[in-house]
């Protein structure tokens, strides 16, 4: 259970508004999707533009995706 401090210190981190995205980002991301053709602008890149970027490179997705895993087992074990 929290204590009265720690909620009201969380509730003012929740409540703070998020830092506006810069424009240039926004431009880079329609550039982008533009030139390869994407159906879909995130910025920063969301799930379905890391899918498109995983199916170009299925093997190396694999790999990265063992390894995550890997890497979660090794922490688990760790005391």
């Amino acid at each position: 259970m929290l204590s009265k401090t720690d909620r009201c210190l969380l509730q003012e981190i929740l409540d703070a508004p998020l830092p506006a995205m810069p424009p240039q980002w926004v431009t880079w991301a329609v550039i982008a999707a533009v030139v390869l053709g994407l159906t879909e602008v995130d910025v920063p890149p969301g799930a379905v533009v890391m899918e498109k970027i995983a199916a170009l490179f299925p093997s190396l997705t694999d790999a990265v995706l063992a390894l995550g895993t890997r890497l979660f087992d090794w922490a688990a074990l760790r005391p």
